[in-house]
């Protein structure tokens, strides 16, 4: 039964990396995790790998990011000589399994003239929809597609992502 009071997650359809159409009636009768971000922050990275850590069955979890397909499936290799492999590589994140949707047409690296690189904002598609305006934004919608909670940013060095994790699934009294 509906809670009253609680928002309907904004209607959507998308299709993910990897050609699966997701959309609100993915949300229906499952706990959801959706988490809007891009997976040049250290925060993302590490709630990617909290979730991994975490593996709790009873929750779907589906990430949009603002970055291009290209970057999600380079991230998923195990290249460390690419720069988005690196990153998995080095925060020890195991590729990604769940639904991923990306919105950026055309990756945004910057050289500097010195010859570092610099990983530039990818696009700007989600801050509005989703007012995720910083990232990670964290929603937690229960099995008749309504947010139940929604948070900002992770935590570093969690001892017990399962417990936190969970925790955005209470009901606020």
């Amino acid at each position: 039964m509906p809670i009253y009071g609680q928002n309907q997650f904004p209607k959507f359809t998308y299709q993910s990396v990897y050609g699966d159409t997701i959309s609100n009636k993915t949300l229906l009768n499952k706990s959801t995790l959706i988490v809007v971000g891009h997976i040049s922050c250290p925060g993302m990275l590490f709630l990617i790998r909290d979730i991994q850590k975490a593996n709790i069955d009873t929750v779907q979890i589906i990430l949009l990011l603002e970055n291009t397909k290209e970057q999600v499936l380079a991230f998923n290799l195990n290249d460390t000589n690419d720069i988005w492999g690196l990153q998995r590589h080095s925060f020890r994140i195991k590729p990604i399994e769940f639904p991923t949707v990306t919105f950026c047409d055309k990756e945004k690296l910057g050289k500097k003239h010195d010859g570092t690189f610099i990983i530039k904002s990818q696009c700007n598609k989600l801050k509005i929809k989703y007012g995720a305006f910083e990232v990670p934004k964290i929603y937690a919608i229960n099995n008749y597609g309504q947010i139940i909670s929604k948070q900002t940013g992770w935590y570093y060095k969690l001892t017990d992502p399962k417990k936190n994790i969970l925790q955005l699934f209470k009901t606020k009294q």
